[in-house]
């Protein structure tokens, strides 16, 4: 009999109060997680513009040293910096547009 009232009534009352307490403990820290998200979001994107501009940087060098080197002419390593500066720029305000995308929308 007591095994019955058991599997009746205090098993799942259990159930509900646990879930009740995680829904609870959810809600009061909802906002909690989504600052904790966002703020991922924000490093791996400092990250990421770091690595875009260590990349750049050594671009920048390759060019100047095949200026250096007589490779390229005046002419060309201006168009070839000016192409590199776009795409970059690019790069930069599509990453800076999907962050600000995924903040606001938080």
């Amino acid at each position: 009999m007591v095994g019955f009232y058991f599997s009746l009534v205090f098993l799942p009352l259990g159930i509900i109060v646990v879930v009740l307490a995680v829904s609870v403990y959810y809600s009061v820290h909802k906002k909690q997680i989504a600052r904790k998200k966002t703020m991922k979001l924000v490093q791996a994107f400092i990250k990421e513009k770091a690595k875009q501009r260590e990349t750049m940087d050594k671009e920048l060098a390759k060019l100047a040293r095949l200026l250096e080197n007589k490779s390229i002419d005046k002419e060309t390593y201006q168009r070839l910096k000016n192409v590199l500066m776009t795409m970059d720029e690019k790069k930069g305000m599509q990453a800076k547009d999907l962050l600000d995308y995924v903040t606001n929308k938080k």
